[in-house]
């Protein structure tokens, strides 16, 4: 608002009205002689000037102050009608945006700001209310109800308040984790220490807990023990929003309902630039006003041109017959819903029947982030068509344009995304026999994307990137019943991407979920299911549970033994593994013997160059360093070392392994300048790859220190 302009013409209609009233009430010619024959002209100047410099500075403190008050921008509108002679309209709505504001130290809103977003005030300042009492609030609803637009319109209107706005996705914990490593690196930890979630979750919540002015978002949560443990404190606001009711003693609940009928009719009208009302309370009334499903219709209005009225004689035809005896419903969404979207189902079909395949595939993996190129490269298990459609540029454009024009499906480049309800409603609409083809379509491709090598520090960002769709390909019912061997392959490839990154928790769920599977599909017995109990073998061993890795391990080895013989490449592995616990037991004998056996098997099996071969040596050497050989153990380094410098490169986590161990051995033999040069040398290459968080890291770290210690001793 221009205070200026608003000022003059506010002067300009006073002088007026003055002139007016002087006129009206002006005495005769000759009243006033007597009296003003006794006062100069210059003092009623003056005393004129003064009455108008205080009535227009009253003015303009009026205005400056109040600018933002609607009563008192109505009344200025109307003056300047009165001055001009023509109607003023209120500004338009703030388009949408992404960028926030920019004192914003963290900020990662993932929808941009609604501009249609109607009403929810009362929700709003609910919220303001719930944290004054210096509670979390948990904003609960049925799904479609408008939660996650309502947070991020708070956090849009109240940016200005906070230094920090971030948004947790919290259905899962791998993206639960992943959002507030996203955190940690905004707030100071770097990309690369990213990997151990407990000691994520302990930076950020320490980091709040001394800060103030922030706002965490925990979006999409399922009940509040899946979250309790990550829910910050300190002076700062905590907004939670979930399908689920019971958050008393986590969270104040906030109880989202539907529209009010008068909010929903003006979403509507806005939404859709039509001004029938009639149509519109009609139509607001039989979506049950539900927001999700309102913003459905209103999508289908403006990609097809038609209106209020039109959509709603198809939306009841629709729904007498979606509805009709026998037709399946899904779980937990009402009829309005479905019956929205399966009108955009029908159009969408009529115009790319390849783009519900296209959609039926979507279901069946995470709902953000499907990469075109995991498509296209999973191509051969797909139907002729789609895949001929994924391959093609234009066609496939074409086809996620007909998905998108109704909002069911977005795109960010090559990045597709659907709504996690869009993908409920799919899978629920499917017959069984479609779900089966579907759902092993889905994990046959995430798994013939997902990396052999996942161990090797190489593929992490593939595998990264592609962790989100193998959860949730691996985990529809379907899934193990058509296609339980990839399923099972894939499952413990994800576990040894966690293991590698320390993350041994969520390591161990994915192998227990790997085994289970294994166990239905090949047998308790089988080597494919021993492989699995070796590798979450090595989880428990990480975690400390000698007697429940050693178990895994015992278990394991006469599979291998029984199905391959003595002299087996797995058995050598598994020998190896044992062979550690033993020594974390302080059994070194026994080690010993397990690690030379491994290494006579693994000579036998590989070529002296292979890593797998630098391994068993290097764990031989580890036992003899722990028996104070330390001239064997050198030597047994040396040699590991020499293979995976070849194999790997100086600056890898395997290789500086062994170089740390070297250094070691040459502190105990008295050389501490070469000590510490080795150490210095692992320490570097772990804190690169690893981060200062990881167990690698840390050891290479206490090594480094033990150095410099020694040496000022000396």
């Amino acid at each position: 608002m221009n205070i200026l302009a608003d000022t003059l013409a506010i002067k300009d209609t006073l002088q007026k009205v003055a002139d007016t009233l002087s006129k009206a009430v002006a005495p005769e010619k000759g009243m006033t002689q007597g009296l003003n024959s006794h006062i100069s002209p210059v003092v009623d100047n003056l005393i004129a000037a003064l009455i108008w410099t205080i009535i227009v500075g009253l003015f303009v403190l009026l205005v400056y102050c109040l600018r933002n008050w609607k009563p008192v921008r109505s009344i200025l509108l109307l003056l300047k009608i009165v001055r001009h002679g023509v109607a003023i309209a209120d500004p338009p709505p703030p388009p949408p945006s992404s960028t926030p504001p920019p004192h914003i130290k963290a900020w990662n809103l993932p929808v941009l700001r609604n501009p249609n977003f109607t009403g929810r005030e009362d929700v709003l300042k609910s919220l303001q209310e719930t944290w004054s009492s210096g509670k979390a609030a948990a904003l609960y609803g049925l799904g479609g109800k408008g939660k996650t637009q309502t947070a991020a319109e708070f956090a849009w209107r109240n940016a200005a308040n906070y230094d920090v706005v971030w948004w947790v996705r919290a259905e899962k914990p791998e993206l639960l984790s992943g959002d507030f490593s996203g955190l940690a690196e905004k707030l100071g930890f770097t990309d690369a220490q990213m990997k151990k979630t407990d000691e994520v979750r302990v930076f950020v919540q320490d980091w709040l807990r001394q800060n103030g002015r922030w706002l965490i978002i925990f979006d999409n949560a399922e009940k509040p023990e899946d979250i309790r443990d990550w829910l910050p404190q300190g002076p700062g606001h905590v907004l939670i929003t979930s399908r689920y009711s019971a958050w008393k003693g986590t969270a104040e609940p906030v109880d989202l309902q539907v529209w009010p009928p008068a909010e929903a009719v003006e979403f509507l009208c806005k939404r859709t630039k039509c001004e029938d009302g009639a149509a519109a309370t009609e139509l607001a009334k039989e979506l049950g006003y539900l927001p999700l499903a309102q913003e459905q219709a209103a999508a289908y209005i403006e990609a097809t041109a038609t209106n209020l009225a039109g959509y709603l004689r198809l939306y009841r035809q629709k729904h007498t017959e979606l509805f009709k005896p026998g037709f399946a419903k899904p779980t937990n969404y009402p009829d309005t819903v479905l019956t929205t979207w399966a009108v955009s189902f029908e159009r969408v079909k009529s115009a790319s029947p390849a783009a519900i395949d296209l959609m039926n595939l979507c279901a069946f993996l995470a709902p953000d982030n499907i990469p075109r190129e995991m498509l296209s490269g999973g191509g051969r298990f797909l139907p002729r068509k789609l895949r001929r459609i994924i391959k093609d540029e234009n066609l496939f454009n074409e086809t996620v344009a007909a998905l998108k024009t109704y909002s069911l499906l977005s795109r960010k480049e090559d990045l597709l995304s659907v709504h996690r309800m869009v993908q409920a409603v799919v899978r629920d609409q499917m017959r069984e026999n479609q779900r089966k083809l579907w759902a092993k379509a889905a994990v046959r491709i995430v798994n013939d994307a997902f990396p052999q090598e996942s161990r090797d520090i190489r593929t992490w960002p593939i595998c990264a990137r592609l962790m989100n769709h193998v959860l949730a390909a691996t985990e529809h019912k379907e899934t193990p019943c058509v296609a339980g061997k990839v399923t099972g392959r894939v499952l413990n490839q994800l576990g040894i991407y966690a293991l590698s990154r320390a993350d041994y928790s969520q390591a161990q769920l994915l192998f227990e979920r790997a085994l289970k599977v294994s166990e239905i599909v090949y047998g308790a017995n089988h080597p494919c299911t021993a492989t699995t109990i070796n590798n979450l073998g090595i989880v428990l061993h990480h975690q400390g549970n000698l007697q429940g890795a050693k178990e895994c391990f015992e278990r394991a080895l006469p599979l291998f033994e029984k199905r391959f013989g003595s002299e087996h490449a797995d058995v050598a592995s598994l020998l190896n593994n044992l062979g550690g616990v033993l020594q974390t037991q302080k059994e070194l004998n026994v080690a010993k013997d397990y690690y030379q056996r491994a290494l006579n098997i693994g000579e036998k099996c590989y070529p002296p160059d292979h890593p797998k071969v630098a391994i068993y040596v290097n764990n031989l050497g580890s036992v003899l360093q722990a028996q104070r050989d330390f001239k064997g153990a050198k030597e047994c380094f040396e040699r590991a070392l020499k293979i995976k410098e070849n194999y790997y490169g100086e600056g890898h986590p395997e290789t500086a392994l062994t170089v740390n161990n070297i250094g070691g051995v040459l502190f105990e033999q008295g050389d501490k300048a070469g000590a510490k040069k080795y150490h210095r040398m692992a320490y570097d290459v772990f804190l690169n790859c690893l981060g200062p968080d990881h167990p690698h890291t840390k050891l290479a770290k206490r090594n480094l220190d033990m150095c410099g210690r020694d040496a000022r001793r000396r």
